[in-house]
């Protein structure tokens, strides 16, 4: 066992945690970073090998399921009564979700900070400096027609010929070291991607930050004079949450900055509840979010215009544009009371696809899916030229709630509340009329139309909510923890997606940035 002694304990080096130990850094704190997982480059990128850590390459592999393991984080839960599963999967590694997502970096509506439990003080207008701030550290960049993939332009394409717009979108990818091989969410080989271990954490680790990979948190406590103690796990960076073995040790801290994701940060303080003076509030781990996360698999017609005769799906990036239309207007056949959503043409692995295909002719609302016969294989032939997958994300019903097991690990679930259902039955009538309509081809069942009581996300958000009261949420507007027995815990802060206060309907990774940005403002100068 051993203790590290530090002015600032940030757990996790994401979005947030990487804001948090840069500011705090640049502010003259000593901080070091637990992260669970490992360094990690490719084979043309070596950075991090060059400074002699301990880092694992990226591989270009389906096979390899100790690279899973380590690069993919994966919360789960199981309901018995229902039979439905709940999956929510996220990166692991230093640079967080980072390592994992596919580069884009939009700015949320405006009118998603419109209603409680926003605090007060933040909206757009307010948080749009904030944005400015992350975009520059990230190198942000705004993708042109020149830059997307071919999905993406034959789903503009479709999306015209039915009136609506479609628009290449902020990215955060270097498109002179990009190589269009679409394996963003999979660590890209050639090091094109601005993630937070390059953006943040290595101009960290320049001004003195140091990182403690294999470290899983296990709780916080109060300490001696108003320091705080954290306990972790070293030798865990191939533990799936599942166990707890390895060797304990603790951090003694002045400041701590839980940054562990939308599941973790939550189990971390359900664990730590018993610890604190009052608790924690009853609010923690409940409004998970999905940020309304779906996928529609279109099928396109083998007849389309000569500007596709040559039209393949797997070049280009994983995503390139995104459909803004249904954040303003509805999908055909809904009223003004439609849950808003964005869609976006991605690209993904062929398995997670086949799992959604049904044979041609099949029952759809039988609940018999037949992933593997003669008809999805048929589909398949089709991936690299006319399967046009399109990703969801909406204003859902935050059904979701993180708990404890018996062993203190984490699960999931969710209850699938109607504003979540309206949300993807919004979206099918979106893609039905875009695929259908505008192309001539066809449009398959979705996953919640097989097993409608499941639940997966890879945008959750929500856990430890932003909030005006301990009432209605978990943080203060700064991330700060609520005290249920009044004011907030001093030097205790939450800051990841699990802050944000309700969907977004667009990728959460520019929105925590700039909400931690936001806040390490205010907590770096004294506000």
């Amino acid at each position: 066992m051993s203790t590290i002694t530090t002015d600032v304990c940030v757990i996790g080096s994401g979005f947030g945690g990487g804001v948090s130990a840069l500011r705090m850094a640049q502010a003259g704190q000593k901080v070091t970073v637990l992260e669970q997982g490992h360094f990690w480059d490719s084979e043309i990128n070596t950075a991090w090998q060059n400074m002699g850590l301990d880092v694992k390459n990226y591989q270009q592999t389906n096979g390899d399921l100790n690279y899973w393991m380590d690069f993919l984080n994966l919360a789960a839960g199981v309901d018995l009564l229902s039979n439905a599963v709940y999956a929510i999967i996220s990166g692991r590694g230093v640079g967080g979700g980072s390592n994992v997502y596919s580069g884009v970096s939009l700015r949320a509506p405006s009118f998603v900070f419109d209603n409680a439990p926003w605090p007060a003080s933040v909206d757009r207008s307010s948080l749009d400096p904030f944005y400015t701030k992350a975009e520059d550290q990230l190198n942000v960049g705004q993708f042109g027609w020149g830059d997307v993939g071919m999905k993406d332009g034959v789903f503009a394409w479709a999306a015209k010929q039915v009136g609506v717009s479609v628009d290449p979108h902020p990215q955060i990818i270097n498109t002179n070291i990009c190589g269009g091989m679409g394996w963003c969410n999979n660590g890209c080989l050639r090091g094109a991607k601005n993630t937070v271990d390059k953006r943040y954490i290595k101009e960290a680790m320049a001004l003195g930050t140091e990182v403690v990979t294999g470290a899983m948190a296990v709780d916080v406590a109060p300490y001696s004079g108003g320091k705080w103690q954290v306990t972790y796990i070293s030798g865990a960076s191939n533990t799936p949450n599942l166990t707890w073995s390895g060797t304990s040790n603790t951090v003694i801290a002045n400041q701590v900055f839980i940054a562990a994701g939308a599941v973790n940060s939550a189990a971390i303080l359900l664990r730590s509840a018993g610890n604190l003076s009052n608790g924690v509030s009853s609010q923690t781990g409940h409004n998970l979010s999905r940020n309304g996360d779906n996928l529609v698999i279109g099928i396109l017609p083998d007849s389309l215009p000569s500007i596709f005769d040559n039209l393949d799906m797997n070049v280009g990036p994983v995503d390139g544009v995104t459909c803004f239309e249904y954040l303003s207007n509805p999908p055909p056949g809904f009223g003004s009371d439609w849950q808003k959503f964005t869609l976006q043409p991605v690209r993904m692995l062929p398995m997670a696809a086949a799992l959604t295909l049904d044979p041609a002719g099949a029952n759809n609302s039988s609940g018999n899916m037949e992933a593997f016969g003669l008809g999805p294989k048929h589909y398949m032939q089709k991936y690299g030229t006319r399967m046009l997958q399109i990703g969801v994300m909406g204003m859902d019903g935050m059904d979701g709630q993180v708990s404890l097991t018996v062993a203190g690990t984490p699960q999931v679930n969710f209850n699938n509340s109607q504003a979540t259902l309206n949300v993807w039955a919004a979206a099918r009538a979106a893609v039905q009329d875009i695929v259908v309509n505008g192309a001539g081809g066809e449009v398959l069942p979705t996953w919640d139309q097989y097993r409608p009581n499941d639940g997966y996300s890879i945008h959750p958000l929500g856990s430890c909510r932003m909030s005006d009261s301990v009432s209605s949420g978990v943080v203060r507007d700064d991330g700060a923890v609520w005290n249920p027995g009044g004011g907030v815990y001093n030097g205790l802060y939450v800051m990841d997606c699990s802050i944000i206060s309700s969907p977004i309907a667009v990728n959460t990774s520019l929105t925590v940035a700039a909400l931690a940005e936001r806040a390490l403002s205010s907590i770096v100068s004294g506000g």
